[in-house]
């Protein structure tokens, strides 16, 4: 586990993208082929792409 919180705090860093993808990977166990095809709205549908890009 120790690990696991390493990379998170790497990619957290490094790239908030990547570390977005790898957090998500591990708590549901999808392929990143998977979740590279997941749009904001399969996520939260409430959420507006304006809202949840950083600037």
């Amino acid at each position: 586990m120790e690990i696991i919180v390493q990379i998170q705090n790497y990619l957290k860093v490094t790239s908030l993208r990547n570390y977005i993808f790898f957090s998500m990977g591990i708590h549901s166990g999808l392929h990143v082929s998977d979740l590279l095809q997941l749009k904001v709205g399969a996520v939260n549908p409430k959420m507006k792409l304006a809202t949840w890009m950083p600037r």
